[in-house]
């Protein structure tokens, strides 16, 4: 779980090769079926993108005019 911490933040702040990391901890922690992996990983992935967004928002650190557009 600590890796998985570790795995969060760094996913969530940069945005840089997390995915990877999170099949390498999931292999650690047993799983065989790389489908099982593959769904953890996109799981894991949309779980940390929310909490990071919802960061972001609560910061004040969106610049709303440009999200729309976006």
């Amino acid at each position: 779980m600590t890796f998985q911490l570790f795995v969060s933040l760094y996913g969530g702040l940069l945005r840089r090769g997390y995915r990877h990391s999170d099949a390498g901890g999931a292999s650690v922690l047993g799983l065989t079926d790389i489908h099982q992996m593959n769904g953890l990983k996109a799981l894991l992935g949309a779980s940390i993108n929310g909490v990071a967004a919802l960061y972001f928002i609560w910061a004040r650190m969106v610049f709303w005019p440009e999200f729309v557009v976006m």
